[in-house]
């Protein structure tokens, strides 16, 4: 079926920013730069197709006012998730290859489909773990002792902060024992903890993990559209767990953000994430 008109514009191109300032589809590099430039972990895109643009940004995203179309846009909000790194910069292509290593469970998009990223160092450290009155940070983590081998036992973590009664940490249920999985269940448990107490505030969840981040920011997208089915023809893998994160954050009240820190480099919350995961791995579980 060919595309409606406002769809494609000959010479017209479309930036489109998933997580910036102000998520949104601009009709200059100048509007799309003010909304991304020196934001920790923006993520953006150029098309010339305006439904591939709006596909990319997200459903929440508006036109710019000076992008042409032919029927109004609904009011622009914060886009629900943000993406901190601090290690080296690398664009990222949809299939997950940042050019350092691929991820080892699924893929998604066309090979060679790159997500112009700009990626900072922040200037200020990592938040603290704890609660203002805005504002929940929770670290999460998972570990897995022979990684999805025989006899593996992987453990889930969340820590809240200190002595916090919402701090988590648990053996991973099921026969697949892996790290990914691990870290999947720790954002899961973290968003039901807070979910349960009735909160509204912005959860801001903290992990070391790019896969979990990819699969819930990123290459769910793409997932959604094939049926989730990955690039290579396969069921995509912890689809449950991706799926159940995807529905948790849509039944939370408030707002749920993502921050990428370095794991194993003593930022406090994390090493006590990485703490009750592995203690959590070492738990018993009675069947």
């Amino acid at each position: 079926m060919p595309r409606s008109s406002q769809a494609t514009n000959n010479g017209v191109s479309y930036y489109a920013v998933r997580v910036g300032r102000k998520a949104g589809i601009y009709r200059t590099w100048d509007e799309c730069k003010a909304e991304v430039n020196a934001y920790p972990g923006a993520i953006f895109k150029k098309f010339k197709d305006l439904t591939d643009a709006q596909t990319f940004a997200g459903p929440q995203a508006a036109l710019s006012a000076a992008a042409p179309t032919h029927t109004s846009a609904p009011g622009r909000v914060n886009t629900p998730m943000t993406v901190g790194r601090t290690h080296r910069a690398a664009p990222y292509t949809l299939d997950g290859s940042d050019g350092r290593q691929k991820p080892r469970e699924g893929q998604a998009g066309r090979k060679g489909t790159r997500v112009k990223e700009s990626v900072t160092h922040p200037t200020v450290p990592p938040p603290l773990a704890g609660e203002t009155a805005d504002k929940i940070v929770v670290y999460t983590d998972g570990a897995s002792s022979k990684n999805g081998k025989k006899g593996a036992r992987a453990g889930v973590g969340v820590y809240f902060g200190t002595q916090d009664p919402r701090n988590i940490s648990e053996s991973l249920a099921g026969p697949r024992q892996t790290n990914q999985r691990a870290e999947l269940m720790a954002v899961l448990r973290a968003i039901e903890a807070v979910s349960a107490s009735g909160s509204a505030k912005t959860l801001v969840i903290c992990t070391d993990s790019m896969y979990t981040i990819n699969c819930v920011n990123v290459w769910h997208f793409k997932w959604e559209k094939c049926g989730w089915v990955n690039s290579a023809g396969q069921q995509v893998n912890n689809q449950d767990l991706i799926r159940g994160i995807l529905d948790r954050m849509k039944e939370y009240s408030g707002s749920v953000q993502f921050i990428h820190v370095r794991g194993h480099s003593g930022i406090h919350g994390n090493e006590q994430a990485d703490q009750l995961a592995v203690q959590g791995a070492n738990t018993v579980m009675f069947i």
